[in-house]
């Protein structure tokens, strides 16, 4: 596969990810984005989550861009 439909396959990837967390969050937990409290300095359940989600997030994508 070339870089380029990769990179798109990526992208469009992310995109459909980041749609269905958003609409996840709007019906379960709309307070979330206002209460931002993964930003907190303390360690926190939500922080650590957060973090979590984040972790996976990026081994999601690096996977993602190793398979051909």
């Amino acid at each position: 596969m070339n870089t380029e439909k990769k990179f798109v396959e990526i992208r469009d990837l992310l995109a459909r990810r980041r749609q269905e967390s958003a609409e996840w969050l709007k019906k379960f937990a709309p307070e979330i984005i206002a209460e931002e409290k993964h930003l907190t300095k303390d360690v926190t359940s939500e922080r650590a989550y957060w973090r979590y989600g984040y972790y996976a997030a990026c081994t999601d994508i690096l996977n993602k861009m190793e398979t051909p």
